[in-house]
């Protein structure tokens, strides 16, 4: 049960983590484009409301003043939050800091991509919720309806057959 318990816990911190990681990314995005260095836009970025995710930044952001490259800062990140979405978001800021390109298209395409991705995982939830509604309704209230419709109408067919047998 304890470690039910902390499967759980991490698997809610990941996916409030995952909840706001865009937010995070777009605020990265936008201090970067006003003409902070990475280190700075990621450590600006650890907001409080961000939860979990804040404490992650600013591990992060100690992590780079300390002398860590950013790059191996995210990776472990990524390793302590049990994530997907996390480890493909880090994957392509590694990459995008490796090749050196424009990290703020490259942080709001990320982030952009996240949204929608968790757009489709809601819809996706609530049509399988929906399926799951009708195979419901159709094994607890419709098929013992039919059920007993059909036991009724084979009695009285078995009745009738027997008052037409005696004539």
């Amino acid at each position: 049960i304890f470690y039910l318990l902390l499967v759980m816990s991490a698997d809610s911190r990941a996916t409030y983590i995952e909840l706001v990681l865009p937010d995070a990314l777009l605020i990265m995005s936008a201090n970067i484009r006003s003409g902070m260095t990475l280190e700075n836009a990621i450590w600006s970025a650890a907001r409080p409301e961000f939860g979990p995710l804040c404490d992650e930044i600013k591990r992060v952001s100690a992590d780079t003043f300390s002398g860590t490259p950013v790059g191996e800062a995210l990776s472990r990140m990524n390793r302590r939050v049990s994530s997907l979405t996390l480890d493909r978001a880090v994957k392509l800021i590694n990459e995008g800091i490796r090749l050196g390109g424009e990290m703020s298209p490259l942080l709001e395409a990320v982030a952009s991509d996240i949204r929608n991705t968790g757009m489709l995982k809601k819809e996706i939830a609530t049509s399988t919720m929906t399926y799951v509604i009708f195979i419901v309704f159709a094994g607890v209230l419709a098929s013992p309806l039919l059920f007993s419709v059909s036991t009724f109408y084979s009695e009285m067919n078995a009745s009738v057959l027997k008052k037409q047998a005696k004539y």
